[in-house]
């Protein structure tokens, strides 16, 4: 889902943010280009140059790993599977390590609370920091492989496919084509002439994104149609020899006012959030969070934004990527109706990318 016509331009400055009202690009949204700026040797230049960094594991964390387990301890050697499980369990001021590899977990009915269209790791402790294992790369993917294929035609291959908690649990409730004003999942004025069809469903071929067709007529190996009528994905070309990846879960993570709380060098990609404002527009939410961080972290290639927060103060990004998402890579509605006693939310950005967004 790319629902902007625009283009934003590399943002590597340091800023100190007094933002009290609704900000809805903190980026510049002209043609431009990354070539044209002079970046700082402190700003990565890639997702996984942002997620290179290592920190070192604190005693007594709690670990997550691909091969672990909910019912295990979530030591290092006998880990959890799940991060919901690792919020779930840790204290105040603890640390939760996650190692390497690619974690198809989100925002669902089995791992979080369910409020507002969107489910929430909640109660989360102050202070708890997630981050990478030293020297390995993490991410949390909203898609899922596909393999169940039913050849229609060798143009045509369809699998039945449900996602019921996208647009903030209503996506069933209107057709992407016909969004009123409140979505769910598109602003109605962003959708054709150039703009994107308004729906988050995403699909990879091999690691890249295809495009999504208007109808099943107009598919072409290049391209998917998704059946909104049926839940019916089609794809436009022979599934075998091919690693076909559809979106599954629309965030990746929504946290119910943190406090003190830092993510470092861990990545989200290809949730199928959404472009309207709503619980699920972006891969990780921030819900009336206080001295949150993100450090070394990237937001890359979901449907709508990377990251969003919702009166939060202190909120600080830090050598992190928030790059070719759908719509905006980060979203802030500042804390408008404290304005009159909290004059300023502090949002900081430091050495950090937000390019390719809002773009087809």
């Amino acid at each position: 889902m790319h629902v902007f016509r625009t283009r934003s331009r590399v943002f590597t400055a340091v800023v100190a943010g007094l933002v009290t009202g609704l900000v809805s690009a903190i980026v510049p949204t002209q043609e431009s280009s990354a070539a044209t700026l002079a970046l700082s040797s402190s700003v990565p230049g890639s997702a996984a140059a942002a997620l290179a960094p290592s920190y070192a594991a604190p005693a007594g964390a709690l670990y997550v790993a691909t091969n672990g387990s909910d019912t295990n301890a979530g030591t290092l050697a006998a880990p959890f599977k799940t991060l919901y499980k690792a919020m779930t369990t840790v204290k105040a001021g603890g640390t939760v390590v996650v190692r390497g590899g690619v974690y198809r977990q989100g925002a669902s009915a089995t791992s979080g609370y369910n409020i507002g269209g969107t489910y929430y790791f909640t109660p989360v402790p102050s202070g708890v920091t997630i981050q990478n294992y030293p020297g390995e790369t993490v991410w949390f993917d909203g898609t899922e492989p596909v393999t169940n294929w039913t050849k229609v035609s060798s143009t045509d291959y369809k699998v039945s496919w449900s996602t019921p908690d996208l647009c903030a649990q209503k996506y069933y409730t209107r057709a992407p084509s016909n969004q009123a004003a409140d979505g769910p999942c598109s602003y109605s004025d962003a959708l054709g002439a150039g703009a994107s069809l308004g729906d988050p469903q995403m699909v990879f071929r091999n690691g890249t994104q295809l495009t999504q067709a208007a109808s099943l007529s107009a598919m072409t190996a290049n391209s998917f149609y998704y059946d909104w009528a049926n839940k019916v994905m089609h794809i436009g070309f022979d599934p075998a020899g091919n690693s076909v990846e559809l979106t599954k879960f629309a965030q990746g993570m929504a946290l119910y006012k943190p406090t003190n709380f830092a993510l470092k060098g861990i990545g989200f990609r290809r949730y199928a959030s959404n472009q309207i404002r709503n619980a699920t527009a972006s891969a990780v939410l921030v819900n009336g969070g206080s001295n949150v961080l993100f450090e070394n972290s990237a937001f890359v290639e979901n449907a709508g934004a990377g990251v969003q927060a919702w009166q939060t103060t202190n909120l600080t990004f830090r050598r992190s990527v928030l790059s070719s998402n759908g719509a905006n890579g980060l979203n802030y509605d500042g804390n408008w109706s404290a304005r009159s006693t909290v004059p300023s939310d502090n949002v900081t950005i430091e050495y950090s990318r937000l390019d390719g967004n809002n773009a087809e």
